[in-house]
C-alpha cells in the first residue's frame, strides 16, 4: 500500500524488470483501463484525482425583500458522490444570509442532461428534500441511503429550492459549496452572473436583496404668486427599475393647483417622452386630477426608468388666484407585471421642499404655494 500525492497525475507508464537466476527482459506493466467511481481508468495504478466540482454556478429570480425567491444551483463533479444502504454523502450549500424557512427541511427539485440518472436526496424522513439550518443559513443535500443512488461523474445537475428573503435590503454574500462522505469535496466558491436582472445591478446573485423605495424625492416650484404660470419640477430615484412592459406608473399626490381647464399636464425636460397618456399613449403627458391634486405618470411600454438613476420631470400649472400656504406633496409608483419579480408597490414618500424665501415670500419654492400680491423686500434704514 501506498499514500497517493496529494495533487491530481495521470496514470504513470511503469515497467518490470527482474535480476538473478534468470534474465528477463524489461516490460511495460499493462494498466487495466477499467473505470471506478466515474473517473475514466480510475483503477490505473497511481492516476490520483482531486475530487472538485468542476461546474459550480447559482442564482436567484427574485431579489425583492420578503418575497419568496427560486434558487437555482448547478453542479458537475469529476468524480461520483454516490450512497449506500449504511452511509449518505453530503452536499453543503451555505450561507442564503438571513434568509427563511418554515421547518427544518425544503423541498428540492433535480433535472438533468436527457437521459441522465439522477440522484435522490432525502431529508426529515422523506425523499425530494434538502436539510435547513438556520443557525447558519446551511441548505445540505443528503443523498438517500439506497444502492446505486449518485451523483455522477461529469454528469451536470440543476437543484432548484425556494426559500424567503429577508425583510431588509442586502448585498448578496459569498456562497460555497462542499461534499463530505465516502471522500471530500473542499469548499468552493459558487459563482453567479453579474450584470443587470430586471434593472438591479447583480440583480441575479442570491440573497441580494432589495426593498422598492426612492432613495431621491424632492419638488420644486418657480412661482408662488397666486394667478400666474408655476413650472414644478420632480426629481426622483429608486432602487428599482420601473418599466412601462410591466405597466408602471408613479403618482404625485399633493398639488392643489385647481381646476387648470384639462385631464392633462405637459410634461419637460429629457425624460418626459418616458410617460406616456391616454388610450392613445401621447408621449410627454401625464394625466391630473384636479379634485384630488394628483397627478398620474404611467411609464410608456417601451421606455424604462433605470435603477439607481436619477432623473427628473417638470410640468407647468396655473396658479390658484387665492392666497395659500404650500402642501405636503408625496410620491408612490407600482409596478404590475406577470413576472413576480416585475411585480411591487414603492411606499409613498414626502417630496422634500427647498422652503426658499424669495421676494419676500416664505417657502415659496414649495408647492402649492401661493401669494396674491408679490412682495417688496423692506430695503432697510
Amino acid at each position: 500500500m501506498v499514500n497517493n500525492p496529494t495533487s491530481a497525475q495521470p496514470a504513470p507508464a511503469m515497467i518490470i524488470e527482474a535480476s538473478g537466476t534468470a534474465v528477463f527482459i524489461l516490460a511495460p506493466i499493462s494498466q487495466p483501463m477499467t473505470d471506478t467511481l466515474g473517473v475514466i481508468s480510475g483503477r490505473n495504478a497511481l492516476l490520483v484525482v482531486v475530487p472538485t466540482f468542476e461546474t459550480h454556478l447559482f442564482g436567484q429570480d427574485n431579489f425583492l425583500a420578503g418575497e419568496v425567491n427560486t434558487i437555482s444551483v448547478t453542479l458537475q463533479s469529476n468524480i461520483n458522490i454516490v450512497s449506500t444502504l449504511s452511509m449518505s454523502s453530503t452536499i453543503s450549500l451555505w450561507p442564503f444570509a438571513n434568509a427563511f424557512v418554515a421547518g427544518g427541511r425544503v423541498a428540492v427539485a433535480v433535472t438533468g442532461e436527457d437521459g441522465a440518472v439522477l440522484p435522490r436526496f432525502c431529508a426529515g424522513g422523506g425523499e425530494g428534500f434538502a436539510a435547513w439550518f438556520p443557525a447558519t443559513f446551511t441548505v445540505e443535500l443528503r443523498l438517500c441511503a439506497a444502492a446505486g443512488n449518485a451523483m455522477r461523474a461529469r454528469e451536470e445537475i440543476v437543484v432548484r429550492f425556494d426559500l424567503k428573503n429577508p425583510a431588509a435590503q442586502q448585498d448578496p454574500p459569498a456562497i460555497s459549496a462542499q461534499s463530505v462522505g465516502f471522500f471530500t469535496i473542499a469548499t468552493t466558491g459558487l459563482d453567479a452572473p453579474g450584470g443587470l436582472f430586471e434593472g438591479v445591478r447583480n440583480g441575479s446573485k442570491p440573497m441580494n436583496v432589495v426593498v422598492p423605495e426612492f432613495t431621491a424625492h424632492a419638488i420644486h416650484q418657480s412661482s408662488p404668486f397666486a394667478g400666474l404660470p408655476n413650472r414644478i419640477s420632480v426629481t426622483l430615484m429608486s432602487t428599482v427599475q420601473l418599466a412601462g412592459a410591466e405597466r408602471a406608473e408613479l403618482t404625485i399626490t399633493g398639488l392643489p393647483a385647481g381646476d387648470q381647464g384639462f385631464a392633462h399636464v405637459t410634461l419637460e425636460g429629457y425624460f418626459a417622452v418616458s410617460f406616456c397618456f391616454g388610450e392613445g399613449n401621447e408621449e410627454g403627458k401625464a394625466s391630473y386630477t384636479a379634485s384630488t391634486g394628483t397627478v398620474l405618470l404611467r411609464v410608456c411600454q417601451n421606455a424604462t426608468l433605470h435603477a439607481d438613476t436619477l432623473f427628473e420631470v417638470a410640468f407647468k400649472f396655473r396658479n390658484p388666484s387665492v392666497d395659500q400656504t404650500s402642501s405636503v406633496s408625496r410620491i408612490s409608483a407600482r409596478s404590475l407585471s406577470s413576472t413576480t419579480v416585475g411585480s411591487f408597490d414603492i411606499p409613498a414618500a414626502d417630496l422634500d421642499q427647498q422652503g426658499l424665501t424669495i421676494n419676500g415670500v416664505v417657502n415659496a419654492t414649495d408647492p402649492i404655494r401661493g401669494e396674491l400680491t408679490m412682495q417688496t423686500p423692506n430695503p432697510g434704514p
